[in-house]
């Protein structure tokens, strides 16, 4: 773009230094691709960054007890309405 001064940056450029080294569409394109292409091959971005943070054995259990009480909620739940279907067809006979 076109300077009115050298000490005035371009229109284009001004309110982010990103875009500086961002010249087109495709490069940024490039680049976010690069970017993912790394992440996959490390495992994912926070392994990447090495910010991956370990769950805690009682963490583990917890939302493993979760998972059980809800499969137990839902087996009760089964349970009851077999049994309320049981009662009414042999109440009826």
């Amino acid at each position: 773009m076109y300077r009115k001064s050298q000490s005035e940056p371009c229109t284009r450029c001004r309110g982010s230094t990103t875009a500086i080294w961002v010249t087109s569409p495709a490069s940024a394109f490039l680049k976010r691709a690069h970017w993912y292409a790394e992440d996959l091959r490390a495992g994912g971005r926070r392994a990447r960054r090495k910010t991956e943070v370990e769950l805690f054995a009682a963490k583990l259990e917890t939302l493993q007890d979760q998972f059980d009480l809800i499969s137990d909620l839902e087996a009760k739940d089964t349970l009851d309405r077999l049994m309320e279907e049981y009662m009414h067809v042999f109440a009826g006979v």
